[in-house]
Parts: structure tokens; sequence; C-alpha cells
């Protein structure tokens, strides 16, 4: 019913329409009394559309439900492997993060490395499919890179499965509600602060501003930088540079991931965990050679 709200209800009247910086006051404002560079063009920078942003919100919580059915479908302890992927669709920084805790509690970690790298595999799965209804011909320059990282994370994957386990243990991860529209929200702030952020960025300091934004906005989530990224591939940057950003995104993504480990989990987990993270990031790089 929540997300027949969302999606049914306060979508169809929300206004799709895009506006500038000049429409919204609190930021025309601020630009004026810091006398910004290239106030006029600035100011006419088209930012934020109610309509497609409240559109993301409903794509990424239809994805998140999806995530938790299947969570719920498949259960806790019956078949780590898929749980190990629905939690990388619902999250898979918490994913990562809740395994990371879970290695202090065991004696091989190489279970739960190889559940926290078929999670990110998962994400990556997840912000395909986001991209690909955004933006069809970025999604189309991106496959050779998805291929490239799917392809060495699964071989990563294979890799610490293969290593010695304890056979008793087993993935469990935090229970998910099934819809929560605080994260929803929150979701749509960060996506148009990003928009607004990097815009502005571009305008002023050019393509390596742009990279520098995406890259911090990365801490908070590939989601958020991705959609912005793929809108801005539509007009504004070329699919060289959205193909660049993504890239530098996820290596800073799975960099945080990697010290989120090392705060929460033990030493075996995090230094494992990073040295596949790396190989993840070199693998990643060589989509390049195809843009």
């Amino acid at each position: 019913i929540s997300f027949g709200i969302i999606a049914l209800v306060i979508l169809p009247f929300l206004p799709n329409t895009t506006y500038a910086l000049s429409d919204v006051p609190f930021i025309k404002q601020l630009l004026i009394n810091l006398q910004a560079p290239s106030i006029e063009n600035l100011l006419e920078l088209k930012v934020f559309n109610p309509f497609k942003i409240w559109l993301l919100v409903a794509l990424i919580t239809g994805l998140d439900i999806a995530g938790y059915v299947l969570e719920k479908v498949i259960g806790q302890k019956k078949g780590w492997i898929l749980t190990s992927i629905a939690g990388g669709f619902i999250s898979s920084t918490a994913t990562t993060q809740s395994l990371a805790q879970q290695s202090k509690e065991t004696k091989s970690a190489n279970n739960l490395i190889a559940s926290a790298l078929l999670s990110n595999l998962a994400s990556f799965f997840q912000i395909g499919i986001l991209i690909l209804i955004a933006n069809p011909q970025f999604f189309i320059r991106l496959v050779p890179t998805l291929i490239i990282m799917i392809i060495v994370t699964t071989l990563t994957t294979l890799f610490f499965l293969t290593r010695k386990v304890n056979s008793e243990a087993h993935v469990t991860l935090k229970s998910h509600d099934i819809f929560n529209l605080g994260p929803a929200l929150k979701f749509a702030f960060i996506f148009f602060a990003i928009t607004v952020i990097s815009k502005v960025s571009l305008e002023l300091f050019g393509e390596r501003a742009f990279l520098i934004t995406t890259a911090l906005g990365a801490f908070a989530g590939l989601d958020a930088v991705m959609l912005n990224t793929a809108e801005l591939a539509r007009q504004t940057i070329t699919t060289t540079l959205a193909v660049q950003a993504f890239i530098v995104a996820n290596a800073v993504n799975l960099l945080a991931k990697s010290v989120y480990s090392h705060l929460q989990g033990t030493r075996e987990f995090s230094t494992k965990f990073f040295a596949a993270v790396i190989f993840i990031i070199v693998g990643s790089t060589l989509g390049l050679l195809f843009v």
C-alpha cells in the first residue's frame, strides 16, 4: 500500500518540468551573494524535475521490496548464496558491514568474504538495471565495463569458495523492513544535492571537478551518483566521461566498504576483502579500453 501511494498516487500528480537554479530561491540568493563567476549561466542550469526525482524514488523502493521478497522466500538460513545476493539488492554496504561483524564470531572468514563479494556482485546488476532504465545509450557503452567487473568479481568469489572453510559457518544477514519511507526521502535529497553540485562543478571547473564530485558522492552510495551521471549523459557530458565517472565512483564505493570492514571486522576479513576490492577495481579500469 505504501509503495502504491508513492508510485500511483503521488507520482502522477508531480509536475514533469525541469526547473533551473534561478527557480530555487535559496540557491539563487546564495550565488548572487557569493558573486559567483558565470552567474548567468549557473542560474539557467536545469537541475530539478520533481517527477523524475520521485520516479527514481519509486524505482529504488521497488528494487528494495523485490530484494526483501527474495530474502523472505529463500529464508535467512536456506542457501547463503541466494541470501547474499538478496542482501546485495537491498544494500551491499549494509550487507558487507554485517558480514564483517560476523567475522569476529567464526574461525574462517572465507565464507563471509565470498558472501560479501556476492552481495557486491548483485549490486552491479542492480546499478546496471537502474542505468538501463535511466539512459539506455549510456548503459550500452557501460556494458563492457560491467561484464569485466562481473567476471572479475565472480572469479574472486570462486577463489574464496575453494579455500578451506569452516563447514559450520553460515551467513546471517540483518533483518530488513519491507518498506521505509525515510531512506526513500533521504535518497531524493541526496540525489537533488548531487545533481546541483555536479552540474555547478561541471559549469565552473570542468570535467575534472565533475569526477571529483562524483567520487565524493560515492561515499554515500552508487545509486544517486550514477543516476545523476546517467541523466547528465543525455545532453551535458559525453558517454566516455560518464563511463569514467562510473569506474571512479565504483572504486571509491568499494574502498569505502573496505574501510567499514576494517572498522567492524577482523583483520583477516578486512585484509582479504581489501585485496579482493583492489582486484575488482583494477579489472574495472580495463573498461576504459572500450570507450
